[in-house]
């Protein structure tokens, strides 16, 4: 079993909590793309931790979107 195979194996085998907490602590371990693989599915859990819903309404302002408050 190759090095990707068993990071795989061994990825899965955690919690989703798990697998939130290490994605948010240790970023610097992944590329952009590997992140975003994983992250998919987590995404408004991690943005949930982060406690800033305005970084969230800024970005999307960025891409050209209009955000309202409701």
């Amino acid at each position: 079993m190759g090095l990707t195979m068993t990071f795989l194996k061994a990825w899965s085998s955690h919690s989703r909590t798990d697998k939130v907490n290490f994605i948010s602590q240790n970023p610097d371990y992944a590329s952009d793309k590997a992140i975003a693989a994983h992250v998919e599915a987590y995404l408004f859990d991690i943005l949930d931790e982060m406690g800033d819903p305005e970084y969230v309404a800024q970005w999307l302002r960025d891409k050209g979107y209009d955000v309202n408050k409701m």
